[in-house]
């Protein structure tokens, strides 16, 4: 067979068979992965130490700049956190006409959520004043 009449067939033959021999490969590749699981992660540790030595200040600049970035994830959720809470606030606040649900009062005023949901719903949220707002968490 020619070089050519043997990429023909390979063609014609990976066509034929390509997704069931995947298939099998990939089962293979993943039983492999489980029989050798333990001495990757032992490999990998290893690899690290040995790394960490040779270049500490490489590992100092990388844990540097991943507390950076935590920390910005960390602001930025709150940020967002903040901002959601201040126009929920506002709606509940209109919705209530500026008053405590319980006793009337306009001053103080605070946001009482009945359900503690991510991310709070207008519906579990009213407005009591510091007062009530105590006296409801005095109850539990």
């Amino acid at each position: 067979m020619t070089s050519t009449n043997r990429k023909e067939y390979n063609k014609q033959y990976w066509k034929e068979h390509g997704k069931e021999l995947a298939k099998k490969f990939s089962r293979y590749k993943h039983e492999w992965y489980l029989r050798n699981r333990e001495r990757i992660k032992k490999e990998g540790a290893l690899r690290y130490q040995k790394n960490k030595k040779l270049y500490p200040e490489r590992f100092k600049e990388q844990k540097r700049k991943s507390r950076l970035r935590l920390n910005e994830r960390v602001r930025e959720r709150e940020r967002i956190r903040a901002y959601c809470f201040v126009h929920l606030r506002d709606k509940m606040l209109r919705r209530d006409n500026n008053r405590c649900v319980n006793c009337g009062s306009t001053e103080k005023l605070e946001m009482h959520e009945l359900k503690y949901e991510r991310p709070p719903i207008l519906e579990n949220l009213k407005t009591l004043c510091r007062k009530c707002h105590n006296k409801t968490h005095r109850k539990y």
